[in-house]
C-alpha cells in the first residue's frame, strides 16, 4: 500500500499560461496566491481600455491592436499567447498554441459583429461573477494487468476525489471517469473498484468548495492495488445453486476466491459448479 500525507493549496499556477483551458469562449487569468479565474467573454474581446490585458465586454480597436501586438510577440502583462490564441488553421475554434493570421482575421471578423465560434453570452460584465478554480492534485498509477484499486482520502476540508482512466489517444482529453466520491472534513472517502489493464489511471483530490476565498488544507491519501479479475464483482447471485449464467458474482471477495480456483467462472459464466464452490469456500451462502 502506498500512503502519503500532503497539503493542498489553492494555487500551483504561476502565470496565465498555466490557466489557459483551451476554450476560445473564455478568458483565463492567473490570480497570484489564489488560482485560476475564468470568465466567459465575447468572442474576440481580448483587451480593455488602453490595451490592458483582459476583456472589457466589447470588441473594439484595442482588441485588434492587442492581437497584432501578440503576432509580433508583444503582450500586455500579464497576458500571454494563450490569452490571444482564439483560432486555429482555417479559422477553427481551437487554438493552435501561437498567434497567427487566423487569430487576426478572427478578431477582425468579431470587430464587424461576426462570432465565428458561436460563443454564449459573456458573463463577468454586468452579469454573473467570474468562475474561480482551485488546484486539483493528480496522481498517476500505471497498471500492467487487470487490478483492484482501493483509493482512500481524508481531508480537513470538503473534498472530492476520483479515479480516472487515461485516454488511448490523449491522456488528458480522452479520459474516462471510473469512480468518484466526496466527503466532509475528517470523513474517510473510499473508492474500491476493479479496473482493466494494461492502462494508466489518475487518482485525484480536490476541494468541493470553489468559492472566492483564499485557503489551504491538508489531506491524507493511500492507494492499494493488486492483480484482480476485473469482472469481479459481477452482476449475478453468488449462491444460486443453479448459477447465474453471467461471468462472476456480486460479492467481490467470493467472486475472486472462486475465480482463482476456477477461472471459467469469470471467463465464461457462473454455473452450478461455481455456485457449489461458493457454497464451500465463501462462507456467505446459506448451507443446504
Amino acid at each position: 500500500m502506498l500512503q502519503f500525507s500532503l497539503e493542498l493549496f489553492s494555487t500551483t499556477v504561476n502565470s496565465d499560461f498555466d490557466c489557459v483551458d483551451g476554450d476560445v469562449c473564455t478568458f483565463d487569468h492567473c490570480i497570484v496566491d489564489f488560482g485560476c479565474s475564468s470568465v466567459s467573454a465575447k468572442y474576440g474581446d481580448l483587451a480593455g481600455p488602453g490595451g490592458t490585458c483582459g476583456p472589457d465586454g466589447s470588441v473594439e480597436l484595442v482588441d485588434i491592436l492587442a492581437v497584432l501586438d501578440g503576432f509580433s510577440g508583444a503582450f500586455a502583462a500579464p497576458c500571454e499567447s494563450g490569452n490571444l490564441d482564439i483560432a486555429g488553421p482555417g479559422g477553427s475554434c481551437t487554438g493552435d498554441g501561437s498567434i497567427r493570421l487566423d487569430d487576426i482575421l478572427a478578431v477582425l471578423n468579431a470587430f464587424q459583429g461576426q462570432d465565428d465560434c458561436s460563443c454564449p453570452p459573456a458573463r463577468g460584465f454586468g452579469g454573473p461573477e467570474p468562475v474561480y478554480g482551485f488546484d486539483t492534485d493528480w496522481y498517476e498509477l500505471v497498471l500492467t494487468e487487470d487490478s483492484r484499486i482501493t483509493w482512500e482520502v481524508a481531508a480537513d476540508f470538503d473534498v472530492e476525489t476520483s479515479i480516472v482512466r487515461a485516454g488511448p489517444v490523449s491522456p488528458c482529453t480522452d479520459t474516462v471517469l471510473i469512480a468518484s466520491g466526496s466527503g466532509v472534513p475528517c470523513e474517510l472517502v473510499t473508492l474500491d473498484v476493479a479496473v482493466t489493464g494494461p492502462a494508466t489511471y489518475y487518482l485525484t483530490v480536490a476541494p468541493t468548495d470553489t468559492g472566492d476565498v483564499e485557503w489551504c488544507g491538508n489531506y491524507n491519501a493511500s492507494v492499494d492495488y493488486e492483480p484482480s479479475d476485473a469482472r469481479c464483482p459481477g452482476e449475478g447471485d453468488c449462491c444460486d445453486p443453479a448459477g447465474n449464467g453471467t461471468p462472476g458474482c456480486t460479492d467481490f471477495s467470493c467472486c475472486e476466491t472462486v475465480c482463482d480456483l476456477e477461472p471459467l467462472c469469470c471467463n465464461s459464466g457462473w454455473d452450478d459448479f461455481c455456485a457449489g464452490v461458493a457454497q464451500t469456500e465463501c462462507g456467505l451462502c446459506a448451507q443446504p
